[in-house]
């Protein structure tokens, strides 16, 4: 989609055009995302890990995304494009300077309301410009992110500018993948890159411990979306439907995306998969120390209860909230060292210790979002080396967190129940087939 506008002083006009994300299999001028993709087997791409060894090789190729501007305009046979990737603290009189180009062209551009975005040049982004033989601007184009570009060609004494979308289709790709040693490897071997492994853990990190319940043998199918401008790929979107097989228990999942464009993801049965509380606040670290009432403490040298569970992680990693709530306490405790204390309710409470810093921001009373970074991984207080010490309480008492049984949170709203499980056992139906010609693949 190409906005066009001329820039004449005082009488210039501009129009705004949205870019559309379509699916490939139902491309429709209003451009919206439909809920569920019903898409048949023979439409998709797949990749498959049988036994640890590649039917197909990952797109590895296709997985950067290319950070030049989208389609610009053609050059004049007469005019070299002159190609700048911008630097912390370049403008674009400096740039024209470097290059030849007079410095009033620079002034005359940033000065006008359409080009304005050219005044605060965006470090690691791409400029494109040509100038005649007289050393004259005739054509620039500069990325604006989201896959735009800003356009200014020579028109006369002026310049027309064009701003363009482009058309985003989302291609759906299947994969299927069993653990050796770790997700990521596994993930490696099949190219699904990190974004959708991570998606993968938050899904079902309400079932499964990723730092604890992985054995080796677990699969994984999944139905997930590649962004594509024509032929080539600029991103990677959601997970649509999965299957996590761990320890022989099958857990499914299913895409729901409200009119508001929420996502959330439920069993094929309507039942949100979201808990109650995160089952680790560290992703992909290792348990150290577990919930004990009689454990040898490594630094006081006694025997002492160990009301939590240690998560060992390099420091510095992440550490989130495991539900919704408001900080009753944060900053230096004891042994636990820098620790905050989360309330969630009039029932249960958290605790994380030996945090090396907090998020910026947070104080007492602030209120925090299930699996937001509250944190990062360290060894003060009392700490032999850099963990996590969280601590699980139900008014008052410590729980072990592994053993308590968290309740879900609700189920898929009424107005989309009788859709949704339709469009969930078409997914699993097209799971299923994959599945098998997996097998008869091997």
């Amino acid at each position: 989609m190409i906005t066009v506008l001329t820039i004449s002083p005082g009488n210039t006009a501009i129009a705004s055009v949205e870019p559309k994300i379509t699916t490939e299999s139902s491309v429709q001028e209003s451009g919206a995302l439909p809920f569920y993709s019903l898409a048949p087997v023979s439409d998709m791409t797949a990749a498959i890990d049988a036994g640890y060894q590649f039917i197909r090789p990952p797109h590895t190729d296709l997985d950067a995304v290319d950070r030049n501007p989208a389609t610009p305009i053609p050059p004049s046979p007469r005019c070299g494009w002159i190609k700048h990737k911008v630097r912390r603290g370049d403008t674009l009189s400096g740039i024209f300077k470097r290059n030849g180009i007079p410095i009033r062209e620079a002034l005359s551009l940033v000065k006008h309301e359409h080009a304005s975005v050219l005044r605060s040049l965006v470090p690691g982004r791409f400029m494109r410009f040509c100038k005649g033989q007289d050393n004259g601007l005739t054509a620039l184009n500069y990325e604006l992110g989201d896959y735009m570009t800003l356009s200014l060609q020579a028109d006369g004494d002026d310049f027309a500018v064009n701003v363009e979308k482009p058309r985003i289709a989302a291609r759906h790709r299947y994969a299927s993948g069993r653990i050796k040693h770790s997700l990521f490897g596994s993930a490696r071997r099949i190219g699904i890159n990190e974004k959708i492994v991570m998606q993968l853990v938050s899904i079902f990190g309400w079932d499964i411990d990723f730092a604890l319940d992985l054995r080796d043998g677990d699969r994984y199918t999944l139905i997930y979306e590649e962004h594509y401008i024509g032929d080539r790929k600029v991103g990677t979107g959601d997970v649509i439907a999965a299957e996590f097989v761990n320890y022989g228990i099958v857990y499914r999942a299913i895409r729901h995306v409200d009119e508001n464009g929420n996502v959330d993801y439920y069993t094929p049965e309507g039942t949100s998969l979201r808990g109650t509380f995160l089952r680790t606040p560290v992703k992909f670290s290792r348990i150290t120390s577990r919930f004990n009432r009689k454990r040898f403490h490594p630094t006081l040298k006694k025997w002492r209860a160990h009301r939590g569970i240690d998560y060992g992680a390099p420091r510095g990693t992440p550490v989130l909230v495991t539900s919704d709530g408001r900080i009753g306490f944060i900053g230096r405790k004891g042994g636990y060292g820098k620790t905050i204390e989360i309330r969630h309710g009039g029932t249960y409470s958290t605790l994380y210790g030996h945090l090396s810093r907090f998020k910026r921001g947070l104080r007492t009373g602030s209120t925090v979002k299930q699996g937001e970074v509250i944190g990062y991984v360290g060894s003060t207080g009392m700490a032999t080396g850099s963990h996590l010490h969280y601590e699980f309480r139900v008014n008052g008492t410590h729980r072990d967190p592994l053993a308590n049984n968290m309740p879900r949170s609700s189920k898929i709203p009424r107005q989309y129940r009788d859709e949704f499980l339709l469009s969930a056992q078409r997914l699993l139906d097209q799971l299923a087939s994959f599945k098998q010609t997996n097998l008869a693949q091997k």
